[in-house]
This record gives C-alpha cells, sequence and structure tokens, in this order.
C-alpha cells in the first residue's frame, strides 16, 4: 500500500471517528445538550461527512482515471 492510500485511510478512519462520537454524544446527552454546542456538533458532523464525500470522490476518480 502506498503512502498515499495509507493518508486516505488515515483520513477517512479519522473522520469516521469523529462523525461516531458526535454522534454518540448527541445521543447520550441529547436533553442536557444546549442549543449551542448541538448546533456545534451537527456541523462538525456535516463537515466531516463532506470530508469524507470528497476523500472518496477522489478515490473513486483516482480508481476511473
Amino acid at each position: 500500500m502506498g503512502k498515499q492510500h495509507e493518508e486516505l485511510i488515515h483520513d477517512l478512519r479519522n473522520s469516521a471517528a469523529v462523525i461516531k462520537a458526535a454522534a454518540a454524544e448527541m445521543s447520550e446527552g441529547l436533553e442536557g445538550l444546549t442549543p449551542e454546542v448541538l448546533r456545534q456538533l451537527t456541523t462538525m458532523v456535516q463537515q466531516r461527512s463532506d470530508h469524507v464525500l470528497r476523500l472518496l470522490d477522489d478515490l473513486t476518480g483516482e480508481a476511473i482515471g
């Protein structure tokens, strides 16, 4: 596996871990979360999801091209 693939896997795992942690925090403490914290968590999930999609698009483009 090349360096580029190792970095891609690292980025995907990192983003997946952030999404999972944010979802867990929201589900475990939903009633106690302030609107600001909830907004931060949902923004984090959206940003990381977008990042994962970009990485997958890059991977797909690399596989096709």
